[in-house]
């Protein structure tokens, strides 16, 4: 073979490897890739239709009641009065739009679920001035709380919407970062199962 065939020879042996290299990477990546992203969106719709699933807290885990609290007409939040019930707590405020969006699916909930053992309290550390005409602006007829002084370290989270449901014995139950169809048949079976208990 002469020299300068021998180098053509070479150089398509070594490109026709490469694209063949090439190929079974992108192959590898889109069959994974695709698994991935269907896992991740099966997620993803699970929280948004508001799947309930056992929450990364440890077991120990109980409902700090040192935590003081306030109607929008000023009237404390006898905290006393929720032993032994189911407390359903929502961190909320006025600016985080995911918030206003899932309040009517709370309100909801609330009606699916109208026993007394369940307490329901939509937190948020704004000022009585700001969220009064909010709330009033929106016709919302919920049990808007405000917090005053630090939410429990243990409730604590870094992002708005979030909600905690915690069990008769303090325990809490599920804990959930953003905004859900709360009105969804798990989350009305879940929390109704919690009475039960």
């Amino acid at each position: 073979m002469k020299p300068g065939n021998w180098r053509f020879f070479a150089g398509f042996c070594a490109g026709a490897a490469f694209a063949i290299a090439a190929l079974v990477a992108v192959w590898f990546l889109i069959v994974f890739g695709v698994e991935r992203h269907a896992e991740h969106g099966h997620a993803a719709n699970e929280a948004l239709s508001g799947m309930l699933r056992p929450p990364p807290v440890p077991s120990g885990s109980v409902f700090e009641l040192d935590w003081t609290l306030r109607s929008l007409d000023g009237e404390a939040v006898s905290l006393a009065d929720l032993e032994d019930r189911v407390v359903f707590v929502n961190l909320w405020a006025t600016w985080c739009p995911p918030c206003v969006v899932e309040m009517p699916r709370i309100r909801d909930l609330m009606a699916e679920v109208p026993s007394t053992d369940v307490a329901w309290l939509l937190v948020t550390e704004e000022p009585a001035e700001v969220v009064r005409p909010f709330v009033e602006e929106q016709e919302w007829e919920l049990p808007i709380v405000l917090s005053e002084g630090e939410i429990p370290e243990l409730l604590r989270s870094r992002s708005l919407p979030t909600t905690l449901i915690v069990d008769r014995a303090g325990r809490i139950a599920f804990r959930h970062i953003g905004a859900a169809d709360w009105a969804d048949t798990a989350s009305v079976r879940f929390l109704t199962g919690l009475l039960d208990d």
